[in-house]
Protein backbone atom coordinates (compact mmCIF):
# COMPACT_ATOMS: atom_id res chain seq x y z
CA UNK A 1 0.00 0.00 0.00
CA UNK A 2 1.31 3.42 -0.94
CA UNK A 3 0.20 7.02 -1.16
CA UNK A 4 1.47 8.33 -4.50
CA UNK A 5 1.21 11.32 -6.78
CA UNK A 6 0.72 10.21 -10.38
CA UNK A 7 2.89 12.39 -12.59
CA UNK A 8 1.30 14.40 -15.38
CA UNK A 9 1.91 12.95 -18.85
CA UNK A 10 4.14 15.88 -19.84
CA UNK A 11 6.61 14.77 -17.16
CA UNK A 12 6.08 11.01 -17.22
CA UNK A 13 6.62 10.59 -20.97
CA UNK A 14 10.11 12.15 -21.06
CA UNK A 15 11.15 10.13 -18.00
CA UNK A 16 9.99 6.87 -19.59
CA UNK A 17 11.75 7.82 -22.84
CA UNK A 18 15.01 8.64 -21.02
CA UNK A 19 14.95 5.21 -19.34
CA UNK A 20 13.87 3.43 -22.53
CA UNK A 21 17.38 2.28 -23.56
CA UNK A 22 17.53 0.16 -20.38
CA UNK A 23 15.05 -2.27 -21.96
CA UNK A 24 17.86 -3.52 -24.21
CA UNK A 25 19.56 -4.96 -21.11
CA UNK A 26 16.28 -6.53 -20.01
CA UNK A 27 15.54 -4.12 -17.15
CA UNK A 28 11.97 -3.21 -16.30
CA UNK A 29 11.20 0.32 -17.48
CA UNK A 30 8.01 1.76 -16.05
CA UNK A 31 5.40 2.76 -18.63
CA UNK A 32 4.63 6.48 -18.50
CA UNK A 33 1.17 5.75 -17.02
CA UNK A 34 2.77 4.04 -14.00
CA UNK A 35 5.40 6.68 -13.17
CA UNK A 36 4.65 8.35 -9.85
CA UNK A 37 6.16 10.15 -6.87
CA UNK A 38 5.64 8.18 -3.68
CA UNK A 39 4.58 10.37 -0.79
CA UNK A 40 4.65 7.54 1.77
CA UNK A 41 4.59 3.74 1.81
CA UNK A 42 1.58 2.88 3.97
CA UNK A 43 2.54 -0.71 4.83
CA UNK A 44 3.69 0.11 8.39
CA UNK A 45 0.22 1.43 9.37
CA UNK A 46 -3.11 -0.37 9.84
CA UNK A 47 -5.11 -0.31 6.60
CA UNK A 48 -8.75 -0.68 7.75
CA UNK A 49 -11.79 0.55 5.86
CA UNK A 50 -11.20 4.08 7.17
CA UNK A 51 -7.73 4.47 5.61
CA UNK A 52 -8.83 6.91 2.90
CA UNK A 53 -10.69 9.04 5.46
CA UNK A 54 -7.62 9.06 7.75
CA UNK A 55 -5.37 10.12 4.86
CA UNK A 56 -7.79 12.84 3.81
CA UNK A 57 -8.05 14.12 7.41
CA UNK A 58 -4.26 14.09 7.81
CA UNK A 59 -3.76 16.14 4.65
CA UNK A 60 -6.61 18.57 5.19
CA UNK A 61 -5.18 22.06 4.97
CA UNK A 62 -2.13 20.92 2.98
CA UNK A 63 -2.02 22.52 -0.43
CA UNK A 64 -0.80 20.97 -3.66
CA UNK A 65 2.76 19.66 -3.74
CA UNK A 66 5.20 21.44 -6.02
CA UNK A 67 8.26 19.66 -7.37
CA UNK A 68 11.03 20.02 -9.90
CA UNK A 69 12.38 16.80 -11.41
CA UNK A 70 16.08 16.67 -12.09
CA UNK A 71 18.12 14.13 -14.06
CA UNK A 72 18.34 10.39 -13.62
CA UNK A 73 20.43 8.60 -11.01
CA UNK A 74 20.89 4.96 -10.01
CA UNK A 75 20.40 3.12 -6.74
CA UNK A 76 21.25 -0.51 -6.12
CA UNK A 77 17.76 -1.52 -7.29
CA UNK A 78 17.04 0.79 -10.22
CA UNK A 79 16.98 4.20 -11.83
CA UNK A 80 15.11 7.21 -10.50
CA UNK A 81 14.62 10.94 -11.01
CA UNK A 82 15.05 13.25 -8.05
CA UNK A 83 12.06 15.41 -7.11
CA UNK A 84 12.99 18.62 -5.34
CA UNK A 85 10.34 20.71 -3.61
CA UNK A 86 11.69 24.26 -3.29
CA UNK A 87 8.66 25.44 -1.30
CA UNK A 88 8.88 22.53 1.17
CA UNK A 89 5.40 21.25 0.28
CA UNK A 90 6.58 17.67 -0.30
CA UNK A 91 8.17 17.39 3.13
CA UNK A 92 5.19 19.12 4.77
CA UNK A 93 2.72 16.68 3.16
CA UNK A 94 4.84 13.68 4.21
CA UNK A 95 5.07 14.86 7.79
CA UNK A 96 1.34 15.63 7.95
CA UNK A 97 0.44 12.22 6.59
CA UNK A 98 2.83 10.36 8.85
CA UNK A 99 1.57 12.25 11.92
CA UNK A 100 -2.07 11.79 10.91
CA UNK A 101 -1.75 8.03 10.49
CA UNK A 102 -0.79 7.60 14.13
CA UNK A 103 0.95 4.56 15.55
CA UNK A 104 2.52 2.07 13.22
CA UNK A 105 1.85 -1.64 13.45
CA UNK A 106 3.92 -3.41 16.13
CA UNK A 107 7.29 -4.53 14.83
CA UNK A 108 7.16 -2.33 11.71
CA UNK A 109 10.26 -0.21 11.47
CA UNK A 110 11.06 0.38 7.81
CA UNK A 111 12.52 3.60 6.44
CA UNK A 112 9.35 5.69 6.62
CA UNK A 113 10.28 7.80 9.66
CA UNK A 114 13.47 8.96 7.92
CA UNK A 115 11.65 9.45 4.60
CA UNK A 116 9.22 11.87 6.24
CA UNK A 117 12.11 14.27 6.87
CA UNK A 118 13.81 14.18 3.47
CA UNK A 119 13.61 17.36 1.40
CA UNK A 120 13.73 15.31 -1.82
CA UNK A 121 11.50 12.66 -3.38
CA UNK A 122 12.32 9.83 -5.72
CA UNK A 123 10.47 8.91 -8.91
CA UNK A 124 11.37 5.36 -9.96
CA UNK A 125 11.58 4.92 -13.72
CA UNK A 126 13.30 1.52 -14.00
CA UNK A 127 14.08 -1.56 -11.88
CA UNK A 128 17.17 -3.66 -12.47
CA UNK A 129 16.59 -7.27 -13.46
CA UNK A 130 20.33 -8.02 -13.68
CA UNK A 131 23.42 -6.11 -12.57
CA UNK A 132 23.52 -2.83 -14.49
CA UNK A 133 25.80 -2.57 -17.51
CA UNK A 134 26.81 -0.04 -20.17
CA UNK A 135 23.26 0.90 -21.12
CA UNK A 136 22.56 2.17 -17.60
CA UNK A 137 25.66 4.36 -17.51
CA UNK A 138 24.87 5.73 -20.99
CA UNK A 139 21.23 6.48 -20.07
CA UNK A 140 22.31 8.28 -16.88
CA UNK A 141 24.85 10.40 -18.79
CA UNK A 142 22.30 11.27 -21.47
CA UNK A 143 19.67 12.29 -18.91
CA UNK A 144 21.96 14.17 -16.53
CA UNK A 145 20.60 17.54 -17.68
CA UNK A 146 16.94 16.48 -17.81
CA UNK A 147 14.85 19.03 -15.93
CA UNK A 148 11.07 18.89 -15.68
CA UNK A 149 8.81 21.29 -13.91
CA UNK A 150 7.81 22.99 -11.90
CA UNK A 151 5.01 20.48 -11.49
CA UNK A 152 2.04 21.06 -9.25
CA UNK A 153 0.59 17.80 -7.95
CA UNK A 154 -3.02 18.19 -6.86
CA UNK A 155 -4.17 14.57 -6.44
CA UNK A 156 -2.88 11.77 -4.27
CA UNK A 157 -3.81 8.15 -4.95
CA UNK A 158 -3.91 5.35 -2.41
CA UNK A 159 -2.74 2.24 -4.21
CA UNK A 160 -2.51 -1.43 -3.55
CA UNK A 161 0.30 -2.50 -5.88
CA UNK A 162 3.26 -4.76 -6.44
CA UNK A 163 6.85 -3.52 -6.21
CA UNK A 164 6.96 -2.40 -9.85
CA UNK A 165 3.44 -1.01 -10.09
CA UNK A 166 2.49 -3.36 -12.88
CA UNK A 167 -0.85 -2.30 -14.29
CA UNK A 168 -2.41 -5.74 -13.77
CA UNK A 169 -1.50 -5.72 -10.04
CA UNK A 170 -2.38 -2.10 -9.25
CA UNK A 171 -5.65 -1.12 -7.66
CA UNK A 172 -6.54 2.52 -6.98
CA UNK A 173 -8.33 2.43 -3.61
CA UNK A 174 -9.00 6.16 -3.29
CA UNK A 175 -8.09 9.58 -4.60
CA UNK A 176 -7.47 12.50 -2.27
CA UNK A 177 -7.40 16.07 -3.56
CA UNK A 178 -4.95 18.55 -2.05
Amino acid sequence: MSAVFPLPAEAARPLAAAAGPLRREGHLVYPAAAIHLTLLNLDPWPHGADLAARVERALRGEGPVQVLLSGLAASRTGVYARAFSPDGSLRAARRALRAGLGRRLPGERGHEPALAHLPVGFVNVARFSTPPGKEVAAALRAARGLKLGPLTLHALELLSMDRVRSLEHTLVLARVAL
